[in-house]
């Protein structure tokens, strides 16, 4: 049994279709009777021989090779020879073939050449309508896909570094034996698991997003002089909410990695996301030194961040990124 999404996709079935529906059409405005009898089945099976060639010919040779090109001066010329084709075999066909391919039914001549342009004119309409949608469709879909492997590049990922790093974090908390050592483990594999399997998801849970956001910061303070410097407030409810995974990264991966000399008096990162009724706030802030960012401290990962925040917030989203003296902010509002 054929769904709807095996006639949209199935090629040779919407074709068949096509046709049954233009014969079903035909045969009710050639009928001579109340209904149809067996010549009117006949005389549009002929009828329609021309027609299917015409199409086929447009839609196969035509508009592939010559429109498509933008070769319009030639498509014209060949539609025009194609319909000059096409009603002098109809004329050709109902006046002298006819008798001689059906010598025991008599049919009459109804229409002019105009009535058969008029014909051929209607069919070559709808069937390129219905091409040019389907390849428009198509276009919409490539580019949709386009989109969605643009979005999978720019889409921020923990960097490698990171888990190296904090595999040698754990290697030195284990020689001390530290006691946060099993709290720290479980944060790295609670960050693994969210990167490999939440990630790629379109949307997540805000709550996930934010334990991921802690669980990296926590790993990030077990590196730096200083970790009571470093804040996370969270502000609102963000249990009932949704964001695009890994949004919010690079911000702070930024943050921590150009945070200047953590035994600074100066020095500080601070993060901050505020949930208002269908409006999320997000400031990260961090110290920096003079010769720790160069130009206006926007690398390949906020620039990647920015070029998601377009794809996925269109018209959606305000960021702010303002770099002073001493500190880098960044100040991001999205619109659920």
């Amino acid at each position: 049994m054929f769904t709807y999404r095996d006639v949209v996709q199935n090629r040779i079935l919407q074709h068949i279709l096509f046709w049954i529906a233009s014969f079903v059409v035909l045969v009710y405005i050639f009928k001579v009777s109340v209904r149809p009898a067996k010549i009117d089945f006949i005389y549009t099976f002929f009828f329609m021989l021309p027609l299917v060639g015409v199409v086929y010919v447009n839609s196969i040779l035509l508009i592939p090779r010559v429109l498509s090109r933008r070769y319009y001066i030639q498509y014209v010329f060949w539609l025009a020879l194609l319909f000059f084709l096409g009603s002098f075999f109809y004329l050709r066909l109902f006046v002298d073939w006819i008798d001689v391919i059906l010598p025991d039914y008599f049919f009459v001549a109804y229409y002019n050449a105009f009535d058969y342009l008029l014909f051929l004119g209607i069919f070559l309409f709808v069937s390129s309508l219905l091409k040019l949608a389907k390849s428009w469709f198509k276009m919409i879909e490539l580019e949709k896909e386009n989109q969605r492997y643009a979005l999978k590049a720019l889409q921020s990922k923990v960097n490698p570094h990171f888990f190296f790093n904090s595999l040698n974090t754990l290697y030195g908390m284990s020689l001390k034996k530290d006691a946060d050592l099993p709290e720290t483990i479980l944060s790295l594999s609670d960050l693994m698991r969210y990167s490999l399997y939440e990630a790629d998801k379109e949307k997540v849970s805000l709550d996930d997003e934010v334990r991921f956001l802690r669980n990296y910061m926590h790993l990030q303070r077990r590196r730096i002089s200083k970790p009571e410097a470093v804040t996370f407030n969270v502000i609102g409810d963000v249990q009932e909410e949704f964001v695009a995974p890994h949004i919010f990264l690079s911000f702070i991966e930024n943050a921590f990695k150009h945070h200047g000399d953590s035994k600074d008096p100066s020095f500080v990162i601070f993060v901050e996301l505020r949930v208002e009724k269908s409006k999320l706030c997000f400031k990260c802030q961090n110290s920096v030194l003079g010769n720790i960012v160069s130009g206006n401290g926007e690398g390949l990962g906020l620039e990647n961040t920015k070029r998601r925040l377009k794809h996925l917030y269109p018209g959606k989203h305000q960021i702010k990124i303002i770099r002073e003296d001493k500190l880098f902010s960044v100040y991001l509002d999205l619109i659920f």
